[in-house]
């Protein structure tokens, strides 16, 4: 419990500091998220009911956020070239 903030930060907001392991984790957990919403989305397409739709959009939503968390890095400083 002492760790969890910093865990839920770094899931939620991204760290562009996060090790390569840390970055595999959190797209591992958006992937799964954002199956579980398609999971509904095809559920929904196959049925042809709202429900399924309006409950796998969020799943979806934050699975992609997490993805794309994953890949948050600090922009690179080019060094200027001494005249």
């Amino acid at each position: 419990m002492v760790n969890s903030s910093s865990v839920d930060g770094l899931l939620w907001k991204g760290s562009p500091n996060a090790t390569k392991v840390q970055r595999v984790g959190i797209a591992i957990w958006g992937l799964a998220f954002a199956c579980i919403g398609a999971v509904f989305e095809m559920t929904a397409s196959e049925k042809h009911e709202i429900f399924p739709i309006l409950f796998g959009l969020p799943w979806l939503a934050l699975g992609a956020r997490l993805f794309l968390n994953a890949f948050k890095r600090n922009p690179k400083h080019t060094k200027a070239k001494p005249k």
